[in-house]
């Protein structure tokens, strides 16, 4: 049996250069990096090599850079770190659960939480955006949280535009991005983007779970959520995992290559498109779901007519074809995707839509054996329904 994964925005499979090099800091550079001895120390500037590696990419100062256990605990620094009671906040319908949550947390606590809306299309509603400056430029908020690219649809966001709008309404507010979904499908460049903090998570570009960076920029005022021996320069108590950091330093240079390498753009650009050609005109129920707007590169969202979602996910995955019919942190997935409904999707809709997310492309026979069996799914589905 084909196996074909399908589902790289849940997680990728390690780089097996990331597992070379994290090996080397078990087996002989397993210093704890806070001791003044001479192992201690190489662990040390290790780290410290790691973070100047990661700030080339994402134009920043090392001092800039933290190494946390991944996206939703870099999420949540920012966000509880940064907010000061009674301040107001700003975020979108479609973030991850790690950023909503967050946010209603502190909502809780007496902030006034401004809620963007999206287009059909998924992407932020510039004009709801403008419709709502008034209220913005009344209650100054401290910061907004918004994802750079979507983990369900693929749907890249106009964080610059929207920082230079609501900077030019409130001048002091701090704009953060959720990345996640980010690396090796748009630019990390934190300049180019005009955000004052970045969450990034290693096993979304082949690094192992467990390890994630955020960016911080210099002189923002951020109260750690953990108390402790005081690391990473003490927003994030903890002895460093001194592989794990080795791991994702290594695997977002690999990722950053690839990005940079125009003919294997190229290639993921004919790919995408034939992907969902193929599909679209082949399958006669399937839709893609945000009509391939403003896209990152590998990830699509189909909703196929009169099926239900989950049935057709285990008819595939018995065949070795692993999809996902929505975010993998959703813990309940007979709920319709917050996503999907935030444009304008009806539950039936929501509740027949699976993602399709890769790496790299596909070979010509892969596609074909993943359409021949989504035609038979569908068909087994619809007999059994009638």
């Amino acid at each position: 049996m084909k196996e074909i994964y399908c589902d790289n925005s849940a997680t990728t499979p390690v780089y097996p250069e990331v597992i070379q090099e994290m090996e080397k800091y078990f087996k002989r550079h397993w210093g704890n990096p806070s001791s003044i001895y001479v192992k201690g120390r190489l662990a040390r500037n290790e780290i410290e090599n790691a973070r100047d590696r990661i700030a080339k990419i994402l134009n920043c100062n090392p001092n800039e850079i933290y190494f946390t256990s991944g996206g939703s605990e870099s999420d949540n620094i920012f966000i509880k770190g940064c907010f000061k009671e009674g301040s107001a906040i700003i975020t979108s319908e479609i973030e991850h659960p790690a950023v909503l949550n967050a946010c209603r947390a502190i909502h809780r606590n007496g902030s006034l939480q401004i809620t963007l809306k999206v287009n059909k299309d998924g992407v932020i509603d510039m004009d709801f955006l403008k419709s709502i400056s008034s209220l913005i430029k009344k209650e100054k908020p401290i910061f907004a949280s918004l994802m750079l690219v979507n983990n369900e649809t693929g749907v890249i966001q106009p964080i610059k535009e929207i920082s230079q709008y609501l900077k030019s309404l409130v001048p002091n507010i701090l704009i953060h991005t959720d990345a996640v979904q980010a690396a090796g499908k748009v630019s990390l460049d934190v300049k180019e983007l005009e955000v004052d903090s970045m969450s990034l998570s290693g096993h979304k570009f082949g690094a192992p779970k467990g390890i994630g960076i955020l960016y911080l920029k210099d002189g923002i005022k951020c109260n750690p959520l953990i108390d402790g021996g005081g690391q990473e320069m003490g927003l994030r108590s903890g002895t460093e995992n001194v592989p794990y950091i080795m791991g994702i330093a290594k695997a977002l240079e690999i990722t950053y290559n690839h990005f940079c390498d125009q003919e294997l753009q190229e290639d993921f650009r004919i790919f995408d498109a034939e992907f969902a050609h193929k599909i679209l005109y082949t399958i006669p129920e399937a839709h893609l779901n945000t009509n391939g707007y403003n896209e990152a590169k590998g990830i699509f969202n189909f909703r196929f007519d009169g099926v239900d979602a989950q049935n057709l996910l285990l008819y595939l995955d018995l065949r070795g074809i692993y999809v996902s019919a929505g975010s993998a942190c959703h813990s309940d997935s007979n709920t319709p995707s917050h996503v999907l409904k935030a444009m304008g999707l009806t539950d039936e809709e929501a509740l027949s839509s699976l993602r399709f997310s890769f790496k790299n492309p596909l070979s010509t026979s892969e596609v074909n054996y993943i359409i021949t069996t989504l035609k038979n799914g569908i068909k087994s589905q619809k007999k059994y329904d009638v």
